[in-house]
């Protein structure tokens, strides 16, 4: 049996016109909705920080995060957003988190990092020293992605032993996307994402055998559902862990949707 909810959701493009996610509050409003639907009574808003786009600036996301709080106390009674980033790792991005020019998950020590799907091994490795090094609790967002780490649990072990915490995207349990209805298309202004047709396969979830295995060899700290709007990468959760209910015990689940959500939010150690 799955965890009732609440779940928190703790990575998500839900604020609108900051980065490829949400693009109006029209939008933002559905995916909300969506979001409640789905038991999310959390939500972690994680605009991309870095390189692909640049301009990002926190005073913006905090104005655009308290209208956003002010339409779900409307809508969705009870569902609290917090700010974060996901950081797209170069050299020098710790920097910006030293500087407060980038956030980390709702003010803890956890940052939200991810990497090009071609990066190496050996690079992923420095991050999660440098950002160690540095105080930092690097957790790596769609760890499924990347192209280094498929097959080699042995990788994914050592960068745990290391001090990273692992997040798998929720359609990664479940096949793949589950919606094409609504289905936004159409390029961004601002960095340099643009939005690509369904068709495309872009950055959608096809990894669902190695995110089974590492879900069954215990290497999942988290879920999240990387939501970018309200077609075929809207706000999921409770479907996800019907998803994979199959595939692990009870008590994973439970550490996964509950124990290590309540250790994220209180910056505690991470099972």
């Amino acid at each position: 049996m799955i965890p009732d909810a609440p779940y928190m959701d703790m990575h998500t493009h839900i604020l609108p016109g900051l980065d490829d996610g949400s693009q109006s509050m029209d939008e933002t409003r559905s995916m909300l909705k969506y979001a409640y639907d789905e038991g999310i009574r959390v939500i972690i808003a994680t605009p991309h920080f870095g390189i692909r786009n640049p301009g990002f600036r926190i005073e913006e996301a905090e104005q655009v995060l308290s209208e956003v709080q002010a339409e779900a106390d409307r809508i969705t009674p009870g569902v609290r957003i917090l700010l974060g980033n996901e950081l797209l790792y170069t050299e020098g991005i710790v920097d910006s988190l030293v500087r407060g020019e980038a956030k980390t998950i709702g003010g803890t020590s956890y940052a939200l990092v991810e990497f090009r799907t071609s990066d190496s091994y050996d690079k992923i490795c420095k991050c999660v020293q440098e950002f160690k090094w540095n105080g930092y609790i690097p957790l790596i967002a769609h760890l499924e992605r990347y192209r280094c780490l498929e097959g080699n649990l042995s990788y994914v072990e050592n960068l745990v032993r290391m001090g990273a915490v692992i997040q798998v995207n929720c359609r990664s349990f479940m096949g793949g996307t589950n919606s094409t209805d609504g289905a936004n298309q159409g390029s961004r202004h601002r960095g340099i994402f643009s939005r690509k047709p369904a068709s495309s396969g872009f950055f959608l979830e096809e990894k669902t055998g190695w995110a089974r295995n590492l879900l069954g060899s215990g290497m999942v700290h988290l879920i999240a559902s990387d939501c970018h709007d309200d077609g075929i990468r809207r706000p999921v959760y409770r479907s996800a862990l019907e998803a994979m209910e199959g595939y692990c015990s009870e008590e994973d689940l439970y550490r996964i949707a509950r124990v290590n959500v309540l250790h994220l939010i209180r910056n505690e150690h991470m099972e």
